[in-house]
């Protein structure tokens, strides 16, 4: 076979042979101008994308220290929200009291009622016969002094 492969190398002329060449070294040129565009491109990107990275990142940190502060405040104000709970329980309390408070007024102010409107018939009555009985002691003491003829 060997010299068959001269044969081919003998039967080319070494013009041929040398076009092969040098069409074969223009398209590995032209190959790794491609390459090297493509290298070119694949760093731009890269960089872009790392800018990119490094803005996402920043917007990340920021919205991670916004939900930090918002957790802060969401803390304070469960806190308030806990206080409010026990200060409406202490006036719920308070006014529970209050209410038995008024309670315990409206049955002694209707006891007093019913006792002032008690005292105020016996002391009709008492009037009454009292006059009742000044009007008989008049008329009899009327009797007694000046003796009737």
């Amino acid at each position: 076979m060997s010299g068959t492969e001269c044969n081919i190398c003998q039967s080319r002329s070494s013009w041929d042979f040398l076009q092969d060449f040098y069409r074969k070294v223009d398209n590995m040129r032209h190959y790794s101008q491609r390459l090297e565009q493509d290298l070119y491109h694949i760093a731009s990107s890269a960089e872009r994308y790392q800018i990119s990275l490094g803005e996402s990142q920043q917007r990340q940190g920021d919205a991670e220290d916004k939900l930090a502060e918002e957790r802060v405040q969401h803390a304070s104000s469960r806190s308030e929200l806990a206080e409010e709970r026990l200060e409406h329980a202490a006036s719920r309390t308070e006014l529970d009291y209050e209410r038995q408070r008024h309670r315990e007024t409206e049955k002694l102010s209707d006891l007093s009622y019913k006792l002032a409107e008690e005292s105020f018939a016996l002391s009709t009555n008492l009037r009454t016969q009292i006059a009742e009985l000044q009007s008989a002691l008049f008329n009899s003491q009327s009797a007694t002094d000046f003796p009737v003829q």
